[in-house]
């Protein structure tokens, strides 16, 4: 197993969490929340500008590797297309 430091970054602020690699990033993002106070229906989460939705797939499948950064957007400030 595979000890991972991941980065969310929220409001301007850094938090880091710790994780396995086999952990499922639903879960990863729900800790998150709670750790951050926060409705995880009210956030989105990216990276690389792109949005990384909950999938069922761990975390070594989506390629997260040791401090990784994930940025965590407050879902009423995302605009985008119709």
């Amino acid at each position: 197993m595979s000890n991972l430091s991941v980065i969310f970054n929220y409001e301007g602020n850094p938090i880091t969490m710790q994780c396995q690699g086999q952990e499922v990033v639903d879960n990863v993002f729900q800790r998150f929340c709670a750790k951050a106070r926060i409705n995880i229906d009210d956030v989105k989460f990216y990276y690389n500008s792109t949005e990384v939705k909950q999938s069922g797939k761990t975390l070594d499948a989506l390629g997260v590797k040791n401090l990784f950064n994930f940025n965590v957007v407050k879902e009423k400030y995302v605009s985008g297309a119709f």
